[in-house]
């Protein structure tokens, strides 16, 4: 088992929390299908994160899931109306197969990430076998690292996670987190709500694209109220979601309960903020 200080764990974990709000910044300033050009995912990701001490006060196994989950939206946000896209596709299922190294269930987001692929109209034959190409291709580094240098990268099935050879430490969490998760999902809800009641004002590019993340969002819901005890490693991938959608719905929605919502939000999760502060 690697062994970290707390301090590099802690530098690692904020690097990596900082990197994902980043991207999700670039990420919203670069491609068509997002309708809003905003700050508001940067700043919603740090709000949502930095107001959680179960994200922040170590290495944070969610953390690191989240940045792979950024980097394979890149990868299908540019599959989006464009030919050729098999290498959009392998790199897709590249990265989703590097996840389940750190995770295992992470494997289970690939079926997502077909329906978003059918959603961008990049959903074809060819992709879909690239998709499983790079899903072998991670099992054979995976197996060709067990039998020539001894080293073991998998769990022992997909409903655990990794025993070994990892840089985190599972972390159970107490029912005092529902101070952190409760908020964060009922405004998931919302901007879900939000996002399908306006939905016919949307171009079909940002159809396709809030239609996808709203479905990841649910699936990152039910994963946190069925394996509760792990909602540290799913929060992360909720919160990421979240930033991205009540971005689009607060920046295109312009009235004054939607105004006093936002203020609300801000400072609920901005005294939860201090409050993490005060913690530490």
């Amino acid at each position: 088992m690697w062994k970290l200080s707390p301090l590099l764990c802690n530098v690692i974990n904020t690097v990596i929390i900082l990197f994902c709000a980043l991207l999700l910044q670039r990420m919203n300033s670069i491609f068509a299908l997002i309708r809003s050009r905003t700050l508001f995912p940067l700043l919603f990701f740090l709000l949502l994160e930095g107001s959680n001490p179960s994200l922040t006060s170590t290495l944070n196994l969610g953390n690191l899931l989240s940045f792979i989950l950024i980097l394979s939206l890149f990868t299908l946000f540019s599959s989006y109306q464009k030919e050729q896209t098999q290498r959009h596709a392998f790199g897709l299922s590249l990265y989703i197969g590097f996840g389940t190294l750190f995770w295992s269930p992470f494997i289970y987001l690939m079926p997502i990430f077909w329906i978003g692929m059918y959603q961008m109209r990049s959903l074809t034959g060819k992709t879909f076998v690239a998709t499983l190409l790079g899903l072998i291709t991670v099992g054979w580094l995976i197996l060709s690292a067990h039998w020539i240098f001894g080293i073991t990268l998998y769990s022992e099935n997909l409903f655990v996670p990794l025993s070994e050879n990892h840089i985190y430490e599972l972390q159970c969490l107490n029912y005092t987190q529902l101070l952190y998760i409760f908020p964060t999902i009922v405004l998931g809800i919302i901007s879900i709500i939000n996002n399908l009641y306006n939905n016919f004002n949307d171009k079909t590019r940002t159809r396709a694209y809030n239609g996808f993340i709203n479905i990841l969002l649910i699936v990152a819901i039910i994963a946190i109220i069925i394996h509760f005890n792990e909602s540290n490693i799913y929060l992360p991938v909720l919160n990421t979601c979240i930033a991205l959608q009540a971005a689009h719905f607060f920046t295109n929605t312009k009235n004054k309960p939607t105004i006093v919502l936002f203020y609300i939000i801000l400072t609920l999760y901005f005294l939860l903020f201090l409050w993490n502060l005060l913690q530490d």
